[in-house]
């Protein structure tokens, strides 16, 4: 189960990138963070909701394996604190609005449970001192404020922290051209950058317009895939064939790979992206009339007792708010 929501989770990423790429900003984003913020919507879901929550995800398993290979991935991930180990901490909640009254305790014990999720109930200082000492102080602000007629915010910060196996040295660090792309006028388009460089034994693969390479953390099952487009293809023709099947023929294939000398340039950063995940109006569902589970919240104000809560249970919008750095 473990393979199918992680693969379920990265379809929903590189679905959610590529759309979200069509802008001219640094995209960064974690398909683990968006996966499991949609699946603890969907612990609260019932009907024809659900079934779309679980087909966004590419689940056709019964909803407790799901919440159970959640508590799996989280025990996994709150493992070594040693300084050589990666740092992975994911941290879920659920933030109670005026009307969290109507969220029932089996739900907040489901999410957390299943979730690890700690329950708020509307304390904005609090929630964001919570998410920024998770986040090592990367992430200060979660929420501004909260919506005052919804009854809950679901809310998932990720840390990551990983030492390279081959680290770059700072002092081969200069600065250089980096290339964005080209105008319509295929003239170059650059931007000054502070260049890495390093050379040693990497493995690298090729695909549909791109070359790409596996750079190891110390931690021996992770790396980062530094994924470089041909000059004159650009991201957007790349992307148009990256898919779930492409990562996974890639990963097979950097995995096999003999490795060879190579001397990578990667560019220091700091990527900031704030995107609403929400869909423009007439171009998918706002939230209105969406089915939920009435084990999991009470009727108030007037709502029928069933499963079709409609008025207050709306999921007006997602926001992901991440931000990256690179370095040596």
């Amino acid at each position: 189960m473990d393979a199918v929501m992680i693969a379920g989770y990265n379809a929903l990423g590189l679905t959610l990138f590529r759309a979200l790429a069509q802008s001219d900003c640094n995209i960064v984003m974690s398909p683990v963070s968006i996966g499991v913020t949609v699946a603890m919507g969907l612990a609260g879901a019932a009907g024809a909701t659900a079934d779309e929550m679980a087909s966004t995800l590419g689940f056709d398993v019964a909803r407790p394996a799901l919440f159970a290979a959640n508590a799996e991935l989280l025990r996994h991930y709150a493992g070594s604190s040693s300084p050589e180990a990666a740092r992975v901490r994911l941290a879920n909640a659920l933030v109670l609005t005026q009307h969290g009254e109507a969220v029932a305790q089996a739900y907040r014990d489901l999410l957390a449970g299943s979730f690890a999720a700690e329950i708020f109930t509307g304390d904005i200082a609090r929630i964001n001192q919570w998410v920024a000492q998770r986040t090592e102080g990367k992430i200060e602000r979660a929420l501004d404020s909260l919506p005052q007629d919804d009854i809950a915010v679901l809310l998932n910060a990720i840390y990551f922290k990983a030492p390279w196996s081959r680290p770059f040295n700072p002092a081969s660090t200069f600065t250089t051209g980096f290339l964005r792309g080209y105008d319509k006028d295929e003239e170059k388009i650059e931007i000054k950058v502070n260049m890495m460089d390093g050379s040693g034994d990497w493995a690298t693969a090729s695909g549909p317009g791109y070359r790409a390479a596996w750079l190891p953390y110390k931690t021996a099952s992770l790396g980062m895939i530094v994924v470089l487009p041909d000059e004159y293809a650009g991201p957007a023709s790349v992307l148009e064939s990256f898919d779930v099947a492409e990562l996974a023929r890639l990963r097979i294939e950097l995995a096999n790979a003999e490795r060879s000398y190579v001397t990578l340039m990667l560019p220091r950063f700091h990527a900031r992206t704030q995107s609403s995940l929400r869909p423009p109006p007439g171009g998918g569902r706002d939230g209105a009339g969406l089915r939920l589970d009435a084990r999991r919240f009470q009727p108030h104000d007037g709502a029928a007792a069933s499963g079709d809560l409609r008025r207050r249970y709306r999921c007006r919008a997602l926001r992901h708010d991440r931000c990256h750095g690179g370095g040596y």
